[in-house]
């Protein structure tokens, strides 16, 4: 049965979020995939947080480009969506993801300073979710 763990990515405020999602599919991704191998999950989906043009701003302006966070929110305040990325990551079964945790602290000096580079590690989170429940219309 396969294992699933979420994350939940703050970018580093010092670069827009066109940059930040521009370094994690081009930079980041390839290098960590060299660090991880063969235990890289069997899927790694990353969904960005819509950002929100404010009424009445320039529509051809991309908000993308800012580094002000304003995320495009339909319940809830935006300042109570904290995170910039949600990334899914779906391993074989548990023991697939126990063999990458360990692949990732054993690598921690080389992916910590790349890290630092695009998101703030310190407010990372990270945890395991049961398997989905769909429903289709």
């Amino acid at each position: 049965m396969t294992f699933t763990v979420l994350a939940l990515e703050n970018r580093n405020p010092s670069i827009s979020f066109e940059e930040f999602q521009t370094h994690w599919d081009e930079k980041f991704l390839p290098f960590f995939k060299s660090i991880v191998g063969d235990t890289f999950p069997v899927s790694h989906t990353r969904y960005y947080v819509k950002q929100d043009v404010p009424t009445g701003q320039n529509q051809q302006q991309d908000n993308q480009t800012s580094s002000v966070r304003n995320p495009m929110t339909f319940m809830g305040a935006p300042s109570e969506c904290d995170f910039d990325c949600v990334v899914v990551l779906v391993f074989r079964d548990e023991e697939h993801f126990t063999l990458f945790r360990n692949r990732l602290g054993d690598n921690v000096d080389k992916l910590a300073p790349e890290q630092e580079k695009f998101l703030i590690g310190s407010e990372l989170r990270v945890f395991g979710v049961e398997n989905e429940k769909t429903v289709r219309g």
